[in-house]
């Protein structure tokens, strides 16, 4: 190869040795198993090129399925370094893990595949919600340039895992792109929202839900069906919902299923029979708040008195175990609340400072979550659109809003 063409240019596509399979006519001393396999790939690892150049490629990650039929012969399924099905290691070390120093020493004949590691731990200390609310609506892609809408969600969770590692949604999927395998992509816990419609396209919520259970068990915190639509907009009862949640429960028996709606509701005694049937069916019972317009936050200890009031009236009527408040937040812009609160960056700040000092920010055991980790776009005319820590532009509005974390 090298007569003939440029090293630098040259790259070895097709690099590998078959753990099954029959060994070929042409080259029958040439035993297909996970042994050979190995020490083929021990004695790749010290290989170079000679003249430079020589990227490699080995053949497959994966092998292919036992029914494939796009291949003649039966060998060429069996160049994977894990399974097709169970997508597990054939061994340790196989392939080794990805590293820029020098390879180490060739690693040894087939030995147990090791458990995958955890996700990552929240790092102690006081540091306000546990988690945030995240969605892509304020990315430039969505919704007029839908193919890239997954590349916006992954630059999206890259930024929030530096400052949370549990993130909530309202919907499985933001027109039909998962968000579950960017989430575990980087590690983050999830507590996926299934949003209920009317529509046609409630089926592709549940169907994404399902698979995100189905193949992300690790990511996956909760589902939460529904969010504030009870006896809102399309007038959703408690019966539709307690039927949502029970129609999910028994496509996916394993997972915690609840839902997340207006303490307005939760607490409204006309509504009350209807609402505490509704919990009865819930794993999590998720209560937005809306501390900016029902509440004094004009100083630290004003702010933690109301969050304890609303957990205390909550708690009066519900599970304190299954409680989780949502939209803790405050907002960078926007008008001056009737109850004296004043929108802005250095307001927001101190918002959050007096959570992360309080009792809710000093690792107490019920969840908490952020109203939003980004703004909606500046064009928005929804009333809560500058509650994120960072802009939609993915700017941060001041350091230390949130705290970093270790990823």
């Amino acid at each position: 190869m090298l007569a003939l063409y440029p090293a630098s240019k040259l790259r070895l596509t097709e690099i590998g040795y078959p753990t099954g399979g029959t060994a070929p006519s042409f080259a029958p001393k040439n035993t297909p198993s996970l042994q050979n396999s190995v020490n083929f790939y021990n004695a790749f690892q010290r290989w170079s090129p000679k003249a430079g150049g020589g990227e490699a490629f080995w053949y497959s990650m994966f092998d292919l399925r036992a029914d494939d039929t796009t291949q003649p012969a039966d060998l060429e399924k069996h160049f994977g370094f894990l399974t097709a099905d169970t997508r597990q290691r054939k061994v340790a070390n196989y392939p080794l893990l990805l590293q820029t120093n020098p390879p180490p020493a060739p690693i040894p004949a087939p030995a147990p595949a090791p458990t995958p590691a955890p996700p990552p731990a929240p790092v102690n200390g006081p540091r306000g919600p546990q988690g945030v609310l995240y969605s892509p609506f304020h990315a430039d892609e969505y919704p007029n340039d839908l193919k890239n809408v997954g590349a916006a969600i992954s630059l999206d969770l890259q930024l929030v895992r530096t400052r949370f590692s549990s993130i909530r949604t309202e919907y499985s999927n933001f027109y039909r792109v998962d968000v579950t395998p960017f989430a575990a992509a980087v590690g983050l816990k999830l507590t996926l929202g299934v949003g209920m419609t009317r529509e046609t396209w409630y089926a592709d919520q549940v169907a994404s839900a399902v698979s995100a259970v189905k193949y992300f068990p690790r990511t996956i915190s909760a589902l939460t069906v529904g969010s504030e639509n009870a006896y809102r907009g399309d007038n959703f009862k408690a019966d539709d919902i307690i039927a949502a949640i029970r129609g999910i429960k028994a496509r996916i028996p394993n997972v915690k299923v609840g839902t997340v709606q207006r303490a307005a509701e939760w607490l409204n005694p006309a509504l009350r029979a209807d609402m505490v049937r509704l919990s009865q069916d819930c794993d999590v019972i998720g209560v937005t708040l809306s501390l900016y317009d029902t509440d004094n936050l004009t100083t630290p200890a004003a702010v933690a008195a109301a969050i304890d009031q609303w957990w205390r009236s909550l708690a009066a009527l519900y599970p304190a175990e299954k409680l989780q408040l949502m939209n803790i937040g405050f907002p960078t812009s926007g008008a001056t609340s009737a109850k004296g609160n004043i929108a802005g960056v250095d307001q927001a700040v101190s918002f959050y400072n007096a959570v992360r000092n309080s009792a809710w920010g000093q690792g107490n055991s019920w969840p908490t979550w952020g109203a939003d980790f980004y703004d909606d776009k500046p064009a928005s005319v929804s009333p809560t659109k500058s509650y994120g820590y960072f802009t939609a532009q993915r700017q941060a509005k001041a350091s230390n809003f949130p705290l970093t974390q270790a990823c």
